[in-house]
């Protein structure tokens, strides 16, 4: 549940627009309002490349049933702009989640902005969603490097414009915002629905809505610092607490 929450909607920063050291952010998801899980995200951006590291746990009575836990970590390429999340080009990414009990690994690769490699470990049953063709997933990210685009820093209007395509090795999903709207103490809100667009196919709920709001940073810039939205199970809130 704490991989796919973090996926779903997408929790990770960066303490700087163009170049900066290492940073580290952390977060809290709750689901129908009781703490459902916890996640830690660092790394660093800078002008030719970036590299990201996730660590999510589940916590409380979830965590309890659950035993979810998810661990993983991305790199790329990246041509830095100032204010703008669209020069990150992923290279390798690499995800370790357990739910269950049932313990799965994830290693996909890509060149030229194409994935070309997806290996799960251990192999998948035959009646899992199959892997689709590569070559039709050119230009879509992967869940990690597609959340790092998410909430980089930017304008509320760049911000609130941007759009993620995503590719989980077997499923597409996708990203779409509204322009930002005044919420008060120099605040910005974007009304925003995460869509499931490919590999859903038994799933009856494709769409969900959800807010992000915007908070502003002490070098002027914006940056995600929570989320409220729709889930399978409930309203989701995920939210900044550092």
């Amino acid at each position: 549940m704490a991989g796919a929450a973090l996926i779903a909607l997408g929790m990770i920063g960066a303490d700087g627009a163009v170049a900066q050291d290492k940073f580290v952010h952390t977060y809290e998801m709750r689901l129908l309002g009781v703490r459902g899980a916890t996640a830690t995200f660092e790394g660093r951006a800078r002008e030719g490349g970036y590299f990201v590291e996730a660590r999510a746990r589940g916590t409380g009575i979830l965590g309890f049933l659950s035993n979810a836990r998810f661990d993983g970590n991305a790199r790329g390429g990246y041509e830095a702009s100032p204010g703008e999340a669209s020069g990150f080009a992923p290279a390798e990414f690499y995800q370790r989640g357990a739910y269950r009990g049932d313990s799965r690994q994830l290693n996909m690769r890509y060149t030229g902005g194409v994935p070309t490699s997806v290996v799960f470990t251990p192999e998948r049953d035959p009646d899992d969603d199959p892997i689709p063709p590569l070559d039709e997933q050119a230009g879509t990210l992967d869940p990690l490097t597609s959340v790092l685009r998410f909430t980089w820093p930017g304008t509320p209007q760049e911000i609130c414009g941007r759009e993620i395509d995503s590719f989980t090795g077997s499923r597409r999903t996708l990203i779409e915002m509204e322009p930002p709207q005044p919420a008060g103490n120099g605040q910005y809100t974007c009304k925003a629905q995460y869509s499931r667009t490919k590999g859903f196919e038994n799933q009856k709920r494709k769409r969900f809505p959800f807010t992000a709001t915007l908070r502003q940073r002490s070098d002027g810039l914006y940056e995600v610092w929570r989320i409220v939205g729709a889930t399978d199970f409930g309203r989701m809130t995920i939210q900044r607490t550092n």
